[in-house]
């Protein structure tokens, strides 16, 4: 099984501290779920430096 978070939570993230502690409750909750977590919307090298990813697959747009 695999679950994929859709960007806007990705994008959320990255505009504030709660909108980056909802992401890493909802990765949390996904990695208990499905053996498989896809992290949507990531464009840059860097713009996953700053979110909670851990084993999470990234994808970009």
């Amino acid at each position: 099984d695999v679950i994929k978070i859709d960007c806007r939570y990705t994008r959320e993230a990255r505009r504030s501290a709660k909108g980056a502690e909802v992401l890493r409750h909802l990765l949390a909750l996904c990695r208990e779920l499905a053996p498989c977590v896809v992290l949507e919307g990531l464009e840059e090298d860097d713009a996953f430096a700053r979110l909670p990813t851990g084993d999470v697959y990234l994808q970009g747009n």
